[in-house]
């Protein structure tokens, strides 16, 4: 199997961007969580990562702990769908970044009022997130099937 196109043109970086996520959200499962300090103070690894982390800015940080609380070991196992944000600024300009849009563990959506700017707050909505395994298709009986067909 070859290398995709999408994959031949990803950034060269040590860690996940929002320019990973051009082509669409991603909903990943959490396998580490790594809380180091400094700038970008944790990495959050995850299955098909690359063992590249993501390191969620501090407003989708804030999503995380709102919901799942702040002990980063019990996020191990859970999911969630990130996606590239082209409004998300840096140094007050458009940049894009690397956002939550659903969470595994609610039932109903979440509005958390967050730091947009010094001074500004604005509403993230966080949607719930189906993790359940999908439902195996019913079998049709072959018998059922052929009655069915004669009848067209």
């Amino acid at each position: 199997m070859g290398m995709t196109i999408a994959k031949a043109f990803e950034p060269k970086s040590d860690q996940q961007n929002a320019e990973n996520f051009i082509s669409g959200p991603r909903t990943i499962k959490i396998r580490d969580v790594v809380v180091t300090g400094g700038e970008q103070p944790v990495s959050i690894f995850f299955e098909g990562d690359d063992n590249k982390p993501w390191k969620p800015c501090k407003t989708a940080g804030r999503c995380l702990v709102a919901i799942w609380g702040d002990d980063e070991k019990k996020w191990i196992g859970l999911s969630c769908t990130i996606y590239n944000d082209p409004k998300a600024t840096w140094a007050g300009v458009a940049v894009g970044g690397i956002r939550v849009s659903h969470m595994e563990g609610i039932t109903s959506p979440r509005s958390l009022m967050l730091s947009k700017a010094k001074g500004k707050r604005e509403a993230t909505v966080i949607k719930p997130l189906d993790v359940s395994p999908a439902k195996p298709e019913t079998a049709i009986d072959p018998t059922e099937l052929k009655r069915q067909m004669d009848a067209v």
